[in-house]
């Protein structure tokens, strides 16, 4: 849940704004009572409200609903980056906490847009992936000489015996469209030998203090300023998980463009293949400047990371296709179009090194 300035909004406002652990927080801060009349609700995982105090402040307050483990994530991110100073990481301030409630209170950052959508506006740029790339670089590169003040990453991959045969209570939740889309994945040898090939190399990296669930409306973007939100699964992983959750989210969209509004002539496979190869090099510029901006930002060297990103990326496509495959009767032509991107990621990731800019910039 990100604290941007625009939709989508809650139409009323969240009981969180109202509620007398609110206001018992925010007036123990020094910050007043919370103004109704200012506040709104954004859609997201938890509870939520925004607006001004009776203090003149502006904040956002978030109430962690799920593991107390995900509030002391939050709250550890934010003592490590005060700790690094001037070279932690640009995120709203934590101005307080209640742990009992689990509510989180945030400086509101006004004016800001989030990455997800400047992205579906086309308003995007390369200068602003590029800043967002050296925030992530240098998340990576805080000291990891504590793990205990960390806790490790739960892979993002299914393990076995997920990936290869559903339960019988799974299969008869599952739509037809999800269970046609496990279908290709556990007939497919090669591609799940990919899939535990990248897991035992995110087992043998160097693991280092990652955000664990990044995507783009995480980012809040305003011209040269750029801050990274939601820290409640910061803990140790693979750098390259979150990298490759930046590259997947494009490669995602690149995918989706195949489709276009109708006026290009899509009928066979030339077709197809001619409007992938634009849309992918149309969204080059943007992932090559970020991760430019991370190689430049991230203060450690890692041959194989670019290459375990272009997996994450593969995988987190497949992510994207069983959350739009929910509710459907059947994949899509598009679906499928995404379902043979992901897999060459996973399979060969070394064939999207050029094609989306991920040339070592050292």
């Amino acid at each position: 849940m990100t604290a941007v300035e625009t939709p989508p909004v809650f139409a009323t406002l969240s009981e969180l704004a109202g509620s007398e652990a609110t206001g018992t927080l925010l007036r123990g801060l020094g910050l007043g009572g919370f103004v109704p009349e200012s506040g709104v609700s954004y859609l997201g995982r938890n509870q939520n409200c925004a607006g001004r105090t009776t203090a003149g402040a502006e904040v956002f307050v978030k109430k962690i609903d799920g593991a107390a483990v995900q509030f002391e994530r939050a709250v550890r991110f934010e003592e490590m980056n005060r700790e690094r100073g001037g070279g932690g990481v640009r995120a709203p301030s934590l101005l307080g906490h209640d742990e009992r409630n689990g509510l989180l209170v945030f400086e509101r950052v006004l004016g800001h847009r989030s990455g997800a959508e400047l992205a579906t506006d086309d308003r995007i740029t390369a200068s602003d992936c590029a800043r967002m790339g050296a925030l992530l670089g240098r998340l990576h590169g805080f000291p990891a000489a504590d793990p205990t003040r960390f806790g490790a990453a739960q892979s993002v991959l299914p393990e076995e015996p997920a990936l290869r045969r559903l339960s019988a209570a799974q299969f008869v939740e599952l739509s037809a469209a999800e269970l046609e889309l496990w279908n290709l994945i556990q007939y497919d040898r090669v591609l799940l030998a990919a899939v535990d090939r990248l897991r035992e190399h995110e087992r043998a990296a160097v693991h280092r203090p990652i955000h664990a669930d990044l995507r783009l409306d995480q980012y809040l973007i305003d011209g040269a300023s750029v801050y990274l939100t939601d820290w409640e699964e910061f803990r140790l992983g693979d750098p390259a998980r979150d990298v490759g959750g930046f590259v997947g989210e494009w490669l995602y969209r690149a995918v989706l463009g195949i489709a276009g509004n109708g006026d290009d002539d899509l009928s066979g496979h030339e077709g197809v293949l001619r409007r992938g190869v634009a849309e992918i090099a149309g969204i080059r510029p943007l992932v090559s400047s970020f991760w430019r901006g991370y190689r430049e930002a991230a203060d450690f060297a890692d041959a194989g990371l670019a290459a375990r990103a272009v997996g994450y990326a593969g995988w987190h496509t497949f992510e994207r296709l069983f959350a739009s495959a929910r509710f459907g009767p059947r994949l899509s032509a598009t679906q499928r179009a995404v379902v043979g991107v992901g897999r060459t990621a996973l399979v060969r990731p070394e064939k999207f090194f050029t094609a989306l800019g991920l040339e070592d910039h050292r």
